[in-house]
């Protein structure tokens, strides 16, 4: 077999310095050469797919609401570029004038939004929604002797090492106190950046998150969380509304959003972003009244609510009132579809439940304030007890129901296709 070469395309923008013995190298030929390798390891890196690849926590407490802390980790950034952070940030996100004075070698990261005021003033960060992106940087390092230019005999001192690192930012999403402090503040950021832009069937420009931060985020600059702040103190730490491991760009089609690997990925993250929101209220005790349409008017495709067992003879007569184990966390399941109560309410087998959730990362969001409402159903998983497998044992019971979105019942218009009668 012969190869037939039928053409060839060459860029001049991408250049190594050809290494030939007695050529003269001066700094400018061991840039390009650096320059030539960072351009390679970009493209890379936008083959692998921009995401958290490791680490890069974001960890914060309510103990302490005026700082984070950014943990190690590895990513690629949305250009290519690989990031690397080989020790935990802590991040103090203060008014200036609450700043102590610092410690002139090792001054505070401070968060401070820049300002338009004369001789570069600054502003404190204001109240609002804001996404924590990190990105890669670099500083110099020590100083060293260079010898004189030719035709010189003076010689200089220039800096010896160029030491790579990382940069921590805070893009506004929006802002005013309402919007970080106001009821349903997480859970409205979440759904700007979670929720689908109609139907993904009809819509193959859908983007997800990256068409809300687009305009705001900078082309090196990777995302690890939704930060809420009122000015003084934080409100919130959303991390799954941003957050995602690498996704390998998709190719240009009308039908990219059907088969798309984002769309999987955003799946994920909007059940991993409901759960842990969900468990940080159960955490703090803040279940006091709380529905699925005041607090959640979104929900996810399906989730898991862990649920008292004394309720599930309130649910269905088939089961008898099970005794909670003590210090388990868990919401009025009553309580929280009392607005919106589901359309049905089955059994199914424990070992399906993951089969369950695996199968809603490209099924449509549960709109509760949507009219008609959306078909949805409880799933209590249990394991049949004996020949008779519609009474559940009751040691098999799991604290937890699962919902779920469902299309209903097919249509059937036709028996017989026309003309072949």
């Amino acid at each position: 077999m012969s190869t037939l070469v039928v053409g060839s395309s060459f860029d001049e923008s991408f250049r190594r310095p050809s290494y030939t013995t007695g050529r003269l190298l001066t700094a400018a030929d061991l840039i390009a050469e650096q320059q030539a390798e960072a351009v390679v390891t970009r493209h890379l890196g936008r083959a692998t797919g921009q995401g958290v690849v490791e680490g890069l926590e974001v960890q914060w407490s309510r103990s302490v609401p005026t700082q984070v802390s950014v943990l190690p980790g590895i990513g690629i950034g949305p250009d290519g570029q690989p990031i690397r952070l080989t020790e935990a940030v802590p991040l103090a996100l203060v008014n200036p004038e609450d700043v102590p004075d610092p410690d002139p070698a090792q001054p505070p990261p401070v968060f401070r939004q820049c300002g338009t005021g004369p001789s570069g003033a600054t502003t404190s960060l204001g109240a609002g929604v804001y996404v924590l992106t990190v990105a890669p940087a670099t500083r110099a390092s020590g100083r060293t002797a260079a010898g004189p230019l030719p035709g010189s005999s003076a010689s200089s001192c220039v800096d010896q090492w160029v030491v790579g690192g990382v940069r921590l930012a805070m893009v506004l999403l929006w802002g005013g106190d309402q919007a970080a402090t106001g009821p349903g503040a997480q859970t409205r950021a979440a759904n700007l950046c979670l929720s689908t832009d109609g139907d993904v069937a009809t819509n193959p420009q859908w983007a997800g998150w990256r068409g809300v931060l687009g305009l705001g985020v900078a082309p090196d600059e990777l995302p690890l969380a939704l930060l809420g702040w009122d000015g003084s103190a934080l409100t919130f730490v959303d991390r799954w509304s941003v957050r995602r491991p690498p996704v390998v760009a998709e190719c240009a089609s009308t039908f990219v959003a059907l088969v798309s690997d984002t769309r999987v990925v955003d799946g994920r993250a909007r059940f991993l972003q409901f759960q842990e929101q969900l468990f940080e209220m159960l955490a703090e005790g803040n279940t006091q009244g709380l529905t699925a349409r005041d607090t959640f008017p979104i929900l996810p495709p399906a989730g898991i609510l862990p649920v008292n067992l004394d309720q599930l003879g309130a649910i269905s007569t088939e089961f008898p009132s099970y005794p909670t184990p003590d210090g388990s966390p868990a919401i009025d399941i009553m309580q929280f579809f009392s607005q919106t109560p589901p359309a049905r309410i089955r059994l199914i087998d424990a070992d399906r439940v993951d089969s369950v959730i695996d199968d809603s990362w490209l099924d449509d969001l549960i709109d509760l304030t949507s009219v008609p409402l959306p078909m949805f159903e409880l799933l209590i998983a249990c394991t049949p007890a004996g020949a008779d497998d519609q009474i559940p044992d009751r040691s098999a019971v799991g604290p937890f129901v699962v919902f779920r979105r469902f299309a209903g019942p097919e249509i059937d218009l036709s028996t017989q296709w026309p003309g072949t009668g």
